[in-house]
């Protein structure tokens, strides 16, 4: 059953995915545009770190 969190509550996210670090200087940046998240999954996190018990 899902319940409104309570209490303090922590998020956050990240890019996984597609090593550019490992393209040739030359093909990365023709590849990688912006903030390179072409191709790549978005991965969030919700942690509640307290809250009521039922």
């Amino acid at each position: 059953m899902l319940t409104k969190a309570d209490g303090a509550v922590e998020a956050d996210e990240t890019y996984i995915g597609g090593a550019a670090r490992n393209m040739h200087a030359a093909k990365r940046k023709a590849k990688i545009k912006g903030t390179g998240g072409v191709g790549k999954a978005i991965v969030m996190g919700v942690l509640e770190r307290s809250g009521s018990e039922d």
